[in-house]
């Protein structure tokens, strides 16, 4: 049995999908008011088991999991909730995959458990650790990574609240890069009314370094990475200046704000997600590039997808028991070869170009 937390919310319903679409094992969904979420999706979703559960609830909580191979969790915000489904699951001997992340789950990594429980099972993080491993497969060597991931889409409150957690984090450092094969700090600059290809119009750059960059960082033996958030409109850029130091005091203020500012940066827009990947090495002796291009038309597709890829290759792949982010589940082909086939990715190719040479190429085309 897997069971679902949220499986009819925003990410939630994209994550039953392929589960459904997998069909190895009965599926049951619990949240607060699944009555009118089984009335919706009662003809797709025919052999689903909808039960009420509040997440708040411990005792409510272990019952819904009871009889559960895994629990895959779509609830937020993540940082008050994953690590106490966590423990659930561990007590119940139950896999656990969760989109997202909780510094209380990380600080957890030392406990042995005989089950897989697997944070940052989302977009970012998660594929965007997972997809630099795979493209790095076709190199010998690779010496430098150039990310950049963004998207013009709305904020749940539970993803703005979990957004502004993730920001403020110490481990998520504005400006810091790899550098000769170790961490630095204020190497980089935000950019405004900058270009990046494939992004439809100007765009504001934020560079960061958190620990899935760390990871990949360590996993590539980098020499040089760069990983940047890039921001579609002007109203979402100008709220973080203000939010951030709202948040500690004004949560909810805060959190209202970057809400109305997504709304306000998305009017007459559609809503999309990219993410660009660069590497530069080494292959046959010869010096070569490769890039990833992966297009969206929605985040929360995507979000909700890879949840439920990550929950398969738990699954399906012999992924070792412990508890650890999902960038470091092995065999990342698997992941991405599945996404392929999800039948939900926009556009999605790889050129032997740069990120510097794809942006003349679409300047040309102008």
């Amino acid at each position: 049995m897997i069971g679902i937390l949220g499986g009819y919310g925003e990410v939630g319903i994209h994550a039953t999908r392929q589960l459904a679409k997998w069909n190895k094992l009965p599926i049951k969904i619990g949240g607060r008011n699944p009555k009118k979420a089984q009335e919706k999706f009662s003809k797709e979703f025919p052999d689903v088991t909808w039960e009420s559960v509040n997440v708040e609830d411990d005792k409510g909580l272990e019952v819904f999991i009871q009889g559960c191979t895994v629990l895959v969790n779509c609830v937020g915000p993540s940082h008050k909730v994953s690590s106490r489904v966590a423990k659930l699951c561990i007590s119940n001997h139950c896999h656990h995959i969760d989109a997202g992340i909780d510094q209380a789950l990380e600080k957890m990594s030392s406990i042995e458990t005989e089950v897989s429980i697997r944070y940052g099972a989302g977009t970012t993080p998660g594929l965007t650790g997972i997809l630099p491993q795979w493209l790095a497969q076709e190199f010998d060597t690779v010496n430098s990574l150039v990310m950049y991931t963004g998207a013009l889409d709305r904020f749940t409150t539970s993803g703005a609240e979990d957004y502004l957690v993730g920001v403020l984090e110490e481990t998520n450092e504005p400006l810091a890069a790899w550098r000769d094969r170790k961490k630095k700090s204020s190497v980089l600059k935000r950019q405004s009314a900058t270009t990046i290809p494939f992004f439809p119009r100007e765009v504001a750059v934020f560079p960061f370094f958190d620990n899935e960059s760390l990871y990949v960082a360590q996993q590539l033996n980098l020499i040089n990475g760069d990983w940047n958030l890039v921001i579609d409109g002007t109203h979402v850029p100008e709220a973080l200046n203000v939010v951030r130091s709202q948040f500690e005091t004004d949560p909810k203020g805060a959190v209202e704000r970057l809400c109305l500012a997504a709304d306000l940066d998305l009017i007459g827009r559609q809503t999309y997600f990219n993410l660009i990947v660069q590497l530069d090495g080494q292959k046959n002796e010869n010096s070569i590039t490769r890039t990833a291009i992966l297009q969206m038309d929605a985040m929360s597709v995507l979000t909700g997808t890879i949840t439920a890829l990550i929950c398969i290759s738990v699954l399906e792949d012999k992924v070792p028991s412990g508890i650890g982010p999902a960038s470091e589940l092995p065999n990342p082909e698997k992941i991405i070869d599945r996404l392929m086939t999800s039948g939900v990715v926009t556009e999605f190719k790889i050129v032997d170009t740069s990120i510097v040479a794809l942006l003349e190429e679409v300047e040309g085309e102008i």
